[in-house]
């Protein structure tokens, strides 16, 4: 229940800026995406000490030259999590926000907003639920 309630809320608002001209506005995607990192990082650290020392072993077992080229390799982001794999940034999300909605938009980078021109508050919650996962909070706000 405690994790319900620490998790970080999507909000969507609509907002009127003149005559007929609204623009959709997107915040807390970024502190959601830190809440599923900081999430997956428990996860890995609370794994048995025995795997991390079996793990060691089998290290020092192998070889130099194989020792060196493991070294190399970029650590792979989790399975687990999609927001992750599929958004590494919100430049992405929001590429893949005005296709869906064809508009145009831009991202506010000192509060890590997305902005869409328009209103889409009609199926907004669908799209970011399939964008990025099925247990994601989100509040539209000025919804018809």
């Amino acid at each position: 229940m405690k994790a319900d309630i620490d998790k970080p809320v999507v909000h969507v608002r609509i907002q009127q800026i003149y005559g007929k001209k609204k623009v959709t506005t997107i915040t807390g995607i970024e502190e959601y995406r830190k809440f599923l990192m900081e999430k997956n990082d428990t996860h890995k650290s609370s794994d048995d000490e025995e795997t991390k020392e079996t793990e060691k072993i089998k290290e020092s077992e192998k070889p130099e030259e194989t020792k060196k080229t493991e070294e190399t390799k970029k650590p792979e982001e989790s399975k687990d999590n999609p927001v992750i794999e599929n958004f590494p940034s919100l430049d992405i999300l929001l590429s893949k926000l005005k296709k869906r909605f064809n508009c145009g938009g831009h991202i506010v980078k000192k509060e890590n907003v997305i902005t869409l021109q328009g209103e889409h508050s009609y199926d907004i919650r669908e799209v970011l639920i399939k964008l990025i996962g099925k247990d994601i909070t989100i509040v539209v706000h000025g919804m018809k």
